[in-house]
């Protein structure tokens, strides 16, 4: 049986460190890579919503366009997160699908979307700064 000797402990804990340092880089490269997917198809996605919305003559597409093009980015950006925070934004999605199933009109000129969204996103704002402090 060898000795533990200094030279054997090291090279025990450089192989360890080596192995995991070795794994922890194949993630990283795995969220490099996943991260610069998701740059690039939101970079896409900025460059298609700016050409509907600037095409789009009726404010009420725009809006409808630009709802649409939300829920697909933050189902994009999803991605990037845990699972337990993919499956909230996956149950907001889900809620805004039904919001837009409701056969109710809303008034002339108006969207249902509007108040909610200024609603969320005062309470962002506040929760960032909450956060960050």
């Amino acid at each position: 049986m060898k000795k533990a000797t200094h030279e054997n402990i090291t090279s025990l804990y450089e192989a360890t460190t080596t192995q995991k340092t070795g794994e922890e880089t194949k993630n990283d490269k795995t969220n490099e890579q996943k991260q610069e997917n998701v740059y690039r198809c939101l970079d896409r996605a900025v460059e298609v919503i700016e050409k509907d919305i600037n095409s789009t003559p009726h404010i009420m597409m725009k809006r409808i366009e630009a709802d649409a093009a939300v829920i697909a980015t933050l189902n994009i950006v999803a991605e990037l997160l845990p699972p337990h925070i993919q499956e909230q934004i996956k149950k907001v999605i889900a809620l805004h699908n039904e919001a837009w199933k409701t056969e109710t009109l809303s008034p002339e000129g108006d969207t249902p979307r509007k108040p909610l969204a200024q609603s969320l996103q005062h309470w962002i704002q506040r929760f960032t700064l909450i956060t960050h402090k």
